[in-house]
């Protein structure tokens, strides 16, 4: 008879086998991996819950004695496999699976994820296939991949060489501008080289450090292992310029960029003889120059703008506000003004918005006047101009004053005087000329030809008899006889004496002296003379205009002050 306790040893032994299956099975759903175990006929023998979360498959198809050929038409018709691969897919696995190959593959799912799948035969027959989500994995792959295209691309497009070197100092990668602009060969220049063998085939290529190869090597060997960064020049085979710039990475690698600067070198060179030309040109000027910024702030000066408004370098140095400088230079009694430095201020302001570059004046303490010109600049900022016209105002007032003297003794003469360039056309005259042939001082001025002074004379019966043409064609014919004397006899019975002397330079000067009293029998002529021109009616002159109004010296036409017209022409 069986006791009760042999009856429960029985049930223990029969219940510990399934709760050892019971057991695994929870570790295989808390698994992150999904897990599906085949038998030697692939009939499924164990899946865990992650499995099929996984491939979003349903347990009541995928389960225990499901065969995997069931599993992969469930696969399909999930829209995991297309179906016109699956008898292929199905033949490759189960050749690999019995030739004892382990592998591993990916397939992505309808839902987008990709799954990594491991595949191992088991001994004794069967096998089973480990999955793994890698999506995310996938995904940081796929970028890297486009990232490392990219970056693979913008090398080869670099206007600039690069090389990097890793830890060890061997090339890590170059791209071809390198090569090229050093004229090197990618058979030995290439990933893995060492850095010695780099330095010694660019050397041996032309390529000039600036020193001698060993302490170039030395050097950079040396710069390598104390880590740092350096910029060099060196001569290209050609002669071009090449910078160099080296800098290091935090993995204990560096990189070297390499940039032809031949041009920009050239560039700066010209900039710096510029420079070197415009400091020469400010600072040998007669005038004080400043630049200012569109806020007023100096930019740059010249000695001579300092020395005018007495500044030290230290109070006109860049940055400085014109107001500041008005204010210092006040102080340090440069000048004085009835204005405050702030209105001063205020008033170049409003010069400079209006564009208006008219001088100002400005008297300063040590006697001498400077002019002040504002020049507002299209980009904004303008430019100060500041002149010594001491000399030229006192040359202007003693200039003035020969004019005044001129002018006085020239409209005090008894005779008429009338100046004329190598056209015929008046310089000056004086009041004694205009009067004694009753011209109009709006006519006769600076500027006016002969040929139209005659045409009016005409016009107011001065010149009976005749016309303004053939006055004018016998006066030129007179002028190329050389210097003359002649008389005019005026209808108003006057005789007027006329002395051409030629100048220096080209032109006449011609004397009018009016000889009607003077006996007919004297003078350079003499009787024979008055006989000459006694028959010459197109000499004789005026008789009075058919309106009645004489052309004597008392007609309205006369200028009023009667002064004498001087003007440079």
């Amino acid at each position: 008879m069986t006791s009760i306790r042999d009856n429960e040893l029985d049930a223990r032994r029969e219940q510990g086998p399934k709760a050892l299956v019971g057991l695994s099975q929870l570790a295989l759903d808390h698994m992150e991996q999904g897990v599906c175990v085949y038998d030697a006929g692939n009939r499924i023998v164990l899946v865990n819950q992650r499995y099929l979360s996984l491939f979003n498959m349903s347990a009541e198809i995928v389960r225990v004695g499901t065969s995997y050929r069931d599993v992969l038409a469930h696969s399909v018709a999930l829209g995991n496999i297309p179906a016109g691969e699956v008898d292929a897919l199905y033949a490759a696995r189960m050749a690999r699976i019995a030739a004892g190959q382990p592998f591993r593959t990916q397939q992505t799912l309808a839902s987008g994820l990709v799954m990594a799948l491991e595949l191992k035969p088991l001994p004794g027959g069967g096998w089973m296939t480990i999955c793994d989500d890698v999506s995310r994995l996938a995904r940081l792959e796929a970028e890297l991949r486009v990232q490392t295209e990219r970056s693979q691309h913008a090398l080869a497009n670099m206007a600039h060489g690069l090389i990097m070197y890793d830890a060890d100092s061997r090339v890590v990668v170059c791209n071809e501008r390198f090569l090229n602009l050093y004229n090197l060969d990618p058979e030995i220049v290439k990933p893995g080289v060492s850095h010695c063998t780099v330095i010694e085939h660019w050397m041996s290529r032309g390529n000039l450090p600036g020193m001698p190869g060993e302490e170039f090597h030395d050097t950079r060997l040396e710069d390598v292992r104390t880590r740092k960064e350096k910029t060099l020049l060196v001569m290209r085979y050609d002669g071009r310029m090449v910078q160099v710039v080296s800098r290091f990475l935090p993995d204990g690698g560096w990189v070297t960029v390499h940039e032809d600067v031949t041009e920009r070198l050239q560039y700066e060179e010209m900039l710096r003889q510029q420079n070197f030309m415009l400091d020469a040109a400010l600072e040998n000027m007669a005038h004080g120059l400043a630049f200012y910024d569109s806020e007023m702030r100096l930019r740059v000066c010249n000695t001579t703008y300092r020395k005018i408004y007495r500044l030290s370098p230290e109070e006109a140095k860049p940055g400085t506000h014109l107001g500041e400088l008005i204010e210092r230079s006040m102080a340090n009694g440069a000048f004085s003004s009835e204005y405050s430095p702030r209105h001063l201020l205020e008033a170049a302001s409003a010069r400079i918005a209006d564009r208006n570059s008219s001088p100002i004046r400005r008297r300063m303490s040590n006697g001498t006047t400077i002019s002040v010109r504002y020049c507002a600049l299209a980009e904004g900022g303008f430019v100060a101009t500041y002149e010594d016209i001491t000399e030229r105002e006192h040359a202007v007032e003693q200039l003035s004053e020969q004019y005044r003297r001129f002018d006085a003794a020239l409209n005090n003469m008894s005779q008429g005087l009338c100046m004329l360039d190598s056209s015929l056309r008046v310089i000056v005259c004086n009041r004694r000329y205009i009067e004694m042939y009753g011209l109009s001082p709006e006519l006769v001025k600076p500027g006016v030809s002969m040929r139209e002074i005659m045409e009016d004379s005409c016009e107011l019966g001065i010149h009976p008899n005749t016309t303004a043409a053939r006055l004018y064609a016998d006066y030129v014919e007179r002028l190329r006889e050389g210097e003359h004397t002649l008389h005019r006899y005026l209808g108003d019975g006057r005789i007027i004496k006329l002395n051409h002397k030629r100048m220096e330079h080209g032109g006449w000067v011609v004397t009018y002296e009016d000889v009607t009293e003077r006996p007919q029998g004297s003078g350079p002529c003499g009787a024979h003379g008055a006989a000459r021109f006694a028959h010459r009616p197109a000499q004789s002159h005026a008789v009075p205009r058919k309106d009645g109004r004489g052309a004597g010296p008392g007609r309205d036409r006369r200028r009023r002050d009667g002064r004498a017209v001087l003007r440079p022409r």
